[in-house]
Formats: C-alpha cells, sequence, structure tokens
C-alpha cells in the first residue's frame, strides 16, 4: 500500500462517516447528553512568582538549558527549554 492508497481510503471513510453511511440502523442512538459538569469556583489572577535556569551540560561541549516557571498557584509550574542547538563550550 503506497501513500495514496492511504490518503484515497482516509478520504473515502471520512465522507462516507460524515454522510452517515457508516452507522448501524439497528443499533440504537444514544439518549439525551448528560448534564453538563457545573463550574469551579474562578481562582484568582495567576502570577508568575519565579523563574529558575537550570543549567546541564549531557555531552561534552554541549549546553542545554531548562527553564522552570513557577506560578502562584501551589503545584502548577511549567518547564521549558531555553537552549539554543548550535551553542558550543570553548
Amino acid at each position: 500500500m503506497n501513500r495514496r492508497d492511504l490518503l484515497k481510503g482516509a478520504g473515502v471513510g471520512s465522507a462516507a462517516a460524515f454522510l452517515g453511511l457508516l452507522t448501524n440502523p439497528a443499533k440504537p442512538r444514544p439518549g439525551p447528553a448528560p448534564p453538563p459538569i457545573p463550574a469551579t469556583p474562578k481562582l484568582g489572577p495567576l502570577k508568575i512568582t519565579k523563574v529558575r535556569p537550570i543549567l546541564t551540560a549531557p555531552q561534552r561541549g554541549i549546553r542545554f538549558v531548562v527553564v522552570k516557571v513557577e506560578t502562584s498557584e501551589p503545584g502548577l509550574y511549567g518547564l521549558g527549554c531555553a537552549t539554543f542547538n548550535s551553542a558550543r563550550l570553548p
């Protein structure tokens, strides 16, 4: 099977599903949707409280920097890559 055949099959299947040709008429349809989940109380404004760089060197001559961003919400933080990949140590 090549890529073109795969894409054709996916297109035909999508069109059939859109037109309702793949549904089983003998199968009963689901009842009404369940009630919506009540909204949680709003939290206060979220603030960044600390940004910490974490410096590593996984291989000799390569710098790898991870940044940890901490927020005012307990346990909520983010991690990101702050590495410029072509940088080399002298």
